[in-house]
């Protein structure tokens, strides 16, 4: 289905959710150096700094209306002010627990409950003291992959009976000239599934 630019994707209702997956490239706000390579030559400061970036991502995100989002490379030292938006959106999130350039999966919260990996309902997570979220109930990490365990959740707030859980693998692979890294990465993610 081709959809045209800044148009949400369709809702499923039931019957499944959509995902949207997006490499952000850091820097954020506070962390990298190197998005100047992504442009032309002679690209204006302001149009790659990371507020007009930000703005871009809340306006893609939020049209697109995804009902899971899946992130990589974003910055820990920014991540609450970087993405405040989904929060006021009505996503939820886990972000991974380590790392530079962290993949962060987010959810709307009315949509999905996480879980662990067994398929029952994790309780509240409390934040880390800078407000992050964290990756640990229904949530694994390893070398730079996230996994997040999902419940599809009726109009009612209620787990759908008879589903099973879902897994969103979040893997910000590794680059250069690691084809068996890369490789061991998504077998390692979908093994721990």
């Amino acid at each position: 289905m081709l959809l045209p630019g800044g148009a949400p994707l369709p809702s499923l209702g039931a019957r499944g959710f959509s995902v949207l997956s997006l490499n952000v490239l850091i820097p954020n706000s506070v962390d990298g150096w190197w998005i100047y390579k992504m442009y032309p030559p002679g690209t204006a400061d302001a149009v790659t700094s990371w507020p007009a970036r930000q703005a871009l991502l809340r306006t893609t995100l939020r049209a697109a209306d995804a009902d899971v989002v899946t992130l990589q490379e974003t910055s820990a030292d920014s991540f609450a002010s970087d993405f405040d938006f989904m929060r006021e959106a009505g996503y939820e999130c886990a972000l991974l627990a380590k790392g530079r350039m962290r993949p962060a999966t987010f959810w709307k919260a009315r949509r999905f409950a996480r879980c662990l990996p067994d398929g029952a309902l994790a309780a509240p997570e409390a934040e880390a003291e800078a407000g992050l979220p964290t990756a640990l109930a229904g949530a694994h990490s390893k070398d730079r992959s996230l996994i997040t365990c999902l419940r599809l959740l009726d109009d009612d707030g209620a787990v759908l009976a008879g589903r099973p859980p879902v897994y969103i693998i979040n893997v910000h692979l590794t680059a250069g000239p690691e084809a068996a890294r890369r490789l061991r990465q998504v077998h390692e993610a979908l093994e721990t599934v």
